[in-house]
């Protein structure tokens, strides 16, 4: 049997579950691959406010600290294959990547 190879959009799913002894709250992002991660609010304990918590920031904060360039092959193509557009971003992307 032929191996069926699909072309997939990346979709991203945030929860942020709220869980206290009144009601449970669930905040649901849906992003796509080429959208920036969202700024969400991390609840607190009352009185406190929400504070405002960038996930772009804290991901490139990590890759950044863990020094993944030095152990990602960019010249790999990753799975699963992507959709025309998301591979175009994704190649443009990554092109400076590969000449580090």
């Amino acid at each position: 049997m032929p191996l069926l190879r699909k072309r997939y959009t990346a979709m991203l799913e945030i929860y942020l579950v709220e869980d206290n002894a009144s009601e449970a709250v669930v905040d649901v992002w849906m992003l796509k691959l080429l959208d920036r991660l969202p700024v969400i609010p991390l609840p607190l304990r009352q009185p406190d406010p929400d504070v405002p918590l960038d996930l772009a920031a804290v991901l490139n904060a990590i890759y950044d600290e863990a020094a993944y360039n030095l152990s990602i092959d960019y010249r790999q193509v990753p799975p699963p294959p992507l959709s025309k557009s998301d591979n175009l971003w994704l190649e443009n992307l990554i092109v400076p990547l590969r000449e580090e």
